[in-house]
């Protein structure tokens, strides 16, 4: 595939039946680009690449806690290593191009919030949040305005990196997207903000999790029960006109599709993926036509910048790429690599049967100093939670067109 291609993965919400596309359309949402991770002079905002990785890598070890609690067996990719580094919170944004517009209530108030499939839940800023990351947040949400709100009589507190919270109260409200409606969906109003989602690191209001029920870290009742999230809802309610939805990440035009596909970019049938979070099987990762590693698990992770892996894999990735090396640790910390700016590095994912070459201007993310001929990798050594499984975000998600395919 060229650079600039589009991509739209596809997804099945239910994994009971393999589908076709629906011939009538569904229900377009337009995504609103968010920042870069590069500085003003052209190089990578190294601190703020590090940020997003760690959280990522904390989030899907989060997502496998939540999933073992819900169901009492863990989840087939949890290794149990670096468990203390999740420590049970709630997911930060990363900067991925994902914010969009939710409302919330009856009669209804506007929040923007980002879509990320390595989540279930829907998390917003309550009218009690009164801790300093909350303070720049202009909206709030407010469950006296809204005649449709209706309290769980459940607290959720949680931490991030051992002293920082977030906490607050469970309530049912209706929530709408795209003009589709859930009527009683369950949403945590947060009293407590960490830093990392302050306004100045996360201008979006809260974040809205496409995954699962079975990694849902809202719980309610006198033995936890997992809330079912908002895609879930839509198609129990029968809101849907098929349970499929896309994802175009790509500027202009980036959007989520739900109820079907975006057909001017996306033939074919889907299937499904297995449940918790979007998890796939990557063929394989190659090298200039080498194949690297086969038979990959991966996690779609629209909430990703990037593509983590872990060090084995990753390591003999940039050892086929000439010119690479690794990245100096005072500058990011360890696992990040860099490769020659004006090289492409020729790395292939395949997906389906079908190789999706990854162009150098996605790859390399910038200099990895001001005037340095060496680019910044977007390819992670996962050093948290080391394990065998790929977290496949923005990288490839902007870059390539694909889908799933039936099996």
């Amino acid at each position: 595939m060229r650079s600039g291609s589009l991509l739209t993965f596809l997804f099945l919400l239910f994994t009971s039946a393999a589908l076709g596309l629906p011939t009538r359309s569904g229900v377009s949402i337009a995504l609103m680009r968010r920042s870069n991770v590069t500085s003003q002079d052209g190089s990578v905002n190294a601190s703020l690449i590090r940020v997003h990785v760690n959280e990522v890598q904390a989030k899907i070890t989060r997502g496998m806690l939540a999933y073992e609690f819900n169901t009492g067996t863990k989840h087939h990719l949890d290794t149990g290593l670096s468990r203390r580094a999740a420590l049970e919170g709630f997911p930060t944004t990363n900067g991925t191009p994902g914010e969009g517009i939710v409302l919330v209530g009856s009669p209804s108030a506007m929040f923007t919030v980002d879509f990320d499939t390595g989540v279930s839940d829907l998390i917003l800023p309550g009218v009690n949040c009164n801790t300093p990351a909350c303070t720049g947040h202009p909206r709030r949400y407010n469950p006296v305005f809204s005649l449709a709100s209706e309290p769980k009589n459940a607290a959720f507190i949680t931490k991030f990196g051992g002293t920082s919270v977030v906490s607050g109260t469970i309530f049912t409200d209706a929530v709408s997207l795209g003009g589709l409606v859930v009527k009683n969906q369950a949403l945590g109003a947060a009293d407590s903000y960490p830093e990392s989602l302050a306004i100045e690191h996360s201008p979006q209001d809260g974040i809205m999790g496409l995954a699962f029920p079975s990694i849902s870290r809202l719980r309610e009742g006198a033995k936890p029960v997992a809330t079912p999230p908002f895609l879930s809802n839509l198609i129990a309610q029968g809101s849907l006109l098929s349970p499929v939805f896309g994802v175009k990440l790509a500027f202009p035009g980036a959007e989520i599709f739900l109820g079907g596909v975006n057909t001017a970019l996306s033939p074919g049938p889907v299937t499904p993926p297995l449940p918790a979070f979007w998890e796939v099987v990557m063929d394989s990762v190659s090298v200039a036509g080498t194949p690297i590693r086969t038979a990959i698990p991966s996690i779609i992770d629209t909430g990703s910048d990037y593509i983590v892996g872990d060090s084995k894999t990753v390591n003999a990735i940039f050892r086929a790429i000439p010119g690479s090396k690794a990245a100096p640790p005072q500058l990011v910390g360890p696992g990040f690599f860099t490769t020659p700016c004006g090289q492409d590095p020729k790395v292939s994912l395949t997906f389906g049967k079908r190789k999706f070459l990854l162009p150098a201007s996605a790859l390399n993310l910038g200099p990895i100093e001001p005037g340095s001929q060496d680019c910044l990798s977007g390819i992670v050594v996962d050093t948290t939670t080391p394990g065998a499984a790929f977290v496949v975000g923005e990288v490839f998600l902007k870059t390539v067109y694909t889908s799933t395919c039936p099996s």
